[in-house]
């Protein structure tokens, strides 16, 4: 695609299953084109109320100005 870049988000989330659930229905049900390109659960040894905690890859394409011819 021209002009295009593709834009990528990464990170650790933590929070309770009901806000993160909500978070990833909000992404998946976007209006903008977003890919969760990766999701990874982190392992836990302990459980902190009820918490959880992601590893989460988010990617979308940027669209640029299009390029103008220059009139010499």
């Amino acid at each position: 695609m021209a002009n295009t870049s593709k834009g990528v988000l990464q990170g650790t989330m933590t929070g309770r299953y009901e806000d993160l659930r909500r978070f990833l229905y909000d992404v998946e049900t976007a209006e903008e084109l977003v890919y969760i390109e990766d999701l990874e659960l982190v392992h836990s040894d302990t459980q902190q109320d009820k918490t959880l905690t992601f590893n989460i890859k988010i990617a979308t394409y940027l669209r640029g100005d299009p390029v103008k011819p220059v009139v010499q």
